[in-house]
């Protein structure tokens, strides 16, 4: 578990707080998310970075024979879904040093933006030695330039991440989808495409 990071992320989402509500466009998500795994096969995925997912109230994944598993980092955030949704599976995880479940897919939601790189660059090693055979994360399309920062428990952490620039260079995805947001996408790549880049990353 990396202390420094649970420590923040504890502090933005204390036992006291679910965290700041999904934004409506979040309740968009399932049927354009289940539509995406229905194409591509996918019976099951792991939330990676989960937080309050109000979104998940929402879903028909389980009737599509699709297990949903979240985690987060934050223990209060973990007993808090774990008290409002009994049912769902939520692990207290660390996504930059915790194996990840065996499932299909990576969903990394706008989870990634609040990681420094070499964090960022542990959660996609954490991918490449998992089972999953894709990932789903947010890719921003504004066309600014990736950048670095180092943790503060002062303030929360965050910086738009456009993977097909330095210094991640993906290829293109396979797939994507609206995330209603106009300056973003969900992105879908195959752990074949990402495994060569992630093998040369340097930072």
């Amino acid at each position: 578990m990396n202390n420094e990071l649970r420590k923040i992320f504890e502090i933005r989402y204390n036992s006291n707080s679910a965290g700041p509500p999904s934004p409506l466009e979040y309740f968009q998500w399932p049927d354009k998310i289940l539509s995406l795994f229905l194409k591509w096969n996918i019976k099951s995925f792991f939330d990676s970075g989960c937080r309050n997912r109000d979104w998940i109230q929402y879903n028909s994944f389980a009737e599509n024979g699709i297990r949903y598993i979240g985690g987060d980092i934050s223990e209060s955030m973990v007993e808090f879904c774990r008290i409002k949704s009994p049912d769902l599976e939520i692990l207290h995880h660390d996504t930059t040093t915790d194996p990840f479940p065996d499932v299909d897919l990576i969903f990394s939601s706008d989870v990634l933006i609040h990681l420094k790189n070499s964090d960022k660059l542990r959660f996609l090693q954490n991918f490449k030695n998992s089972n999953a055979k894709y990932l789903l994360m947010t890719n921003s399309d504004r066309g600014v330039e990736n950048t670095d920062f180092v943790y503060d428990e002062s303030k929360f952490p965050m910086a738009h991440v456009t993977w097909f620039a330095s210094p991640w260079n993906f290829p293109k995805e396979v797939d994507s989808i609206d995330d209603g947001t106009g300056d973003s996408r969900l992105r879908l790549w195959t752990k074949e495409q990402l495994v060569p880049i992630i093998d040369i990353i340097q930072l």
